[in-house]
């Protein structure tokens, strides 16, 4: 038997480290046979949950046709919402620079910054952050000396998101305020309206739910396919408008149906995790309008753990 030289040892831990998952239950990563293999896209054509005795069950969660790959998030959902630099510098932990679909747009839309001009346009930049998109509403793109402070300013702002302490609510509501006046359609937006609904939903309910429903705007705006943070902003929205509004039997409906029919599509119908909001979607339609226990929302632990890297 030969031995094995130092460059193909290396090699074989780099294909362990670089394709295994983190383990659900235990700590330590798994590598699959198959699953590891398959490529990352911030546009994946695949889900993947854990089904009955610890199996690894792969989803398709859009239409494919015979021949198409098949793509996973090496990524958190969470991510996935962030900008198009933000994924490719955390998937440098992997070693590579994604180039799929998503990255390779030409103009970001999860950037979005008030217009100058008419304040009621939004200017998306382009990838390469030499110019803006022309604002809708008036027409108008800043000059070059304006792109260069509105890319500085929004730089900074990353930076101070970044370093946001979760449990301060007034200097995280102080920020948020302050970005409203020069952000819209965000990511940045989007992370503070997540600190700000885990912070208010026990006290102050009516503005936690506006924040939630911030939430699922920028989503299905900057990406529209379901995701679990989607569902289950739905579903949790769902909670809040049974316990405060809970005549509102129209909008309750609505809310767990999304729930509903996005985790299907992620894990399958008979997951746990679809049992939540189709149980919750069961007792409102039956009449009965007491929330129901919290069994499959954001506060369990998500199915989708990501890829392990460093």
């Amino acid at each position: 038997m030969s031995k094995l030289d130092g460059k193909s040892f290396q090699r074989l831990v780099s294909a362990w480290r670089y394709n295994s998952f983190g383990h659900h239950k235990e700590d330590g990563l798994v590598l699959y046979n198959r699953i590891s293999m398959c490529a990352h896209s911030c546009d994946p054509t695949c889900c993947w949950s854990y089904g009955d005795e610890d199996a690894f069950v792969l989803r398709s969660r859009m239409a494919l046709d015979k021949g198409d790959e098949l793509t996973i998030s090496y990524l958190q959902d969470e991510d996935l919402l962030k900008s198009t630099a933000v994924r490719q510098q955390k998937l440098q932990n992997w070693k590579f620079t994604c180039m799929c679909p998503r990255c390779s747009l030409k103009v970001d839309f999860g950037r979005g910054i008030r217009c100058q001009r008419c304040r009621v346009g939004i200017l998306y930049p382009q990838a390469s952050n030499t110019s803006f998109e022309l604002c809708r509403v008036c027409g108008s793109s800043p000059p070059l000396e304006d792109i260069a402070m509105l890319l500085h300013m929004e730089e900074e702002y990353v930076q101070r998101v970044d370093s946001l302490d979760k449990k301060d609510l007034e200097d995280v509501q102080q920020v948020y305020q302050a970005a409203l006046d020069i952000f819209e359609n965000h990511w940045i937006l989007y992370v503070m309206d997540t600190i700000l609904w885990e912070g208010h939903r026990q006290k102050n309910v009516m503005d936690a739910m506006e924040h939630q429903r911030r939430r699922i705007d920028f989503h299905q705006h900057y990406y529209f396919r379901p995701t679990f943070i989607l569902a289950w902003c739905h579903e949790e929205l769902g909670d809040c408008m049974m316990a405060q509004f809970p005549t509102r039997k129209w909008h309750i409906v609505q809310e767990f149906q999304r729930a509903y029919q996005m985790l299907a599509v992620l894990c399958g119908s008979t997951h746990q995790y679809t049992a939540s909001p189709y149980n919750k979607l069961w007792q409102v339609s039956n009449g009965n309008s007491t929330p129901a226990t919290n069994n499959g929302t954001a506060d369990s632990a998500a199915p989708e753990a990501g890829k392990q890297a460093s």
